[in-house]
């Protein structure tokens, strides 16, 4: 009678996965521990792009500091999403202005500019654009043009 038992039980549990009754839980993961897909060229070295010629991977409050004659003090990171990087540009200098990317706001020396994968910013002659990225983490891709 006890095999029998364990039997019918087997098959009603055999029976209530075949139907779906049952749910299996799925293993999550963190978007802040999740690894991004590829390393950047420069890892987190943000000093290698003081010449405009860099691949780093970037969070948010992030800030990268520029040579004087890109005529653009930093760039803040200021938001982080897989789709965009918005980038905080400060003290720029001269006329130059935003081409391309996203949301590009420039008042005075500051503003701000989104940069995605398929469509990067340009501004004083440095080309800005988004390899990848999480809500956490992104990898920053400049180079002058």
């Amino acid at each position: 009678m006890v095999m029998a038992g364990r039997v019918l039980i087997v098959m009603a549990v055999a029976a209530m996965s075949l139907s779906g009754c049952v749910a299996v839980a799925e293993p999550t993961q963190n978007a802040s521990s999740s690894p991004l897909p590829l390393p950047a060229a420069d890892s987190t070295n943000l000093a290698a792009c003081r010449d405009a010629a860099c691949e780093v991977e970037v969070q948010k409050e992030d800030e990268v500091h520029l040579d004087p004659g890109w005529r653009l003090s930093a760039i803040e990171v200021e938001y982080l999403s897989e789709e965009k990087i918005t980038l905080w540009l400060k003290e720029l200098e001269g006329p130059g202005g935003v081409v391309g990317g996203l949301d590009s706001d420039i008042s005075g020396a500051e503003g701000h500019v989104s940069v995605t994968n398929g469509r990067p910013a340009q501004i004083n002659g440095i080309e800005l654009t988004m390899v990848t990225g999480t809500s956490a983490r992104a990898i920053l891709k400049m180079r002058p043009v």
